[in-house]
C-alpha cells in the first residue's frame, strides 16, 4: 500500500468534484503536448474517452493497493500496446499532464500531492507500458 494513499484519495476527491471540467482540461493539455498524441485522438469521442479515463483511474488506484495485476489493468495494457500502439514515452507525458490538471483543480495541491499521484499511479503505468 502506498504511503501516500490518503493524500492521493483526498486530492482525487477534490478534483473529481468537477470531473467533467477536470478531465476536459487534462485532455486539452495532453493532446496539445505532442502531435503524435493528438493524432491518436483523431475521430475519438472525447466524452467516451473521459468515461474510459475515469474507469481506468479507478482500476489503477485498486492496483496500487493490491499490487496484483488485475484483469482490467491487463486489458488496458493489451489495448494500449497492441491495438492503439501507444509509445512508452507518451505515458510519462500522460502522467505529467494529469498532474498539471490536478494542480489546476486541487486548491490544496503541493509537492506531497504530486508525489502521491505519481506514487499511486506509477506502478500501473509500468504495467501498461509493458515494463513490469
Amino acid at each position: 500500500m502506498s504511503l501516500y494513499i490518503e493524500t492521493f484519495n483526498d486530492s482525487y476527491e477534490r478534483v473529481v468534484k468537477k470531473s467533467d471540467e477536470f478531465y476536459t482540461f487534462f485532455y486539452q493539455l495532453f493532446m496539445a503536448r505532442d502531435p503524435a498524441i493528438n493524432k491518436l485522438f483523431d475521430g475519438v469521442d472525447i466524452e467516451h474517452q473521459i468515461s474510459m479515463l475515469n474507469h481506468s483511474l479507478v482500476y489503477m488506484i485498486v492496483y496500487s493497493g493490491a499490487k496484483v495485476a488485475n484483469s482490467e489493468i491487463q486489458k488496458l495494457a493489451d489495448f494500449h500496446q497492441n491495438e492503439i500502439k501507444v509509445q512508452a514515452y507518451m505515458y510519462d507525458i500522460w502522467l505529467d499532464c494529469l498532474i498539471e490538471a490536478v494542480q489546476a483543480f486541487d486548491p490544496r495541491f503541493n509537492a506531497d500531492t504530486e508525489a502521491a499521484w505519481r506514487d499511486v499511479l506509477g506502478p500501473s503505468i509500468l504495467i501498461i507500458k509493458g515494463k513490469s
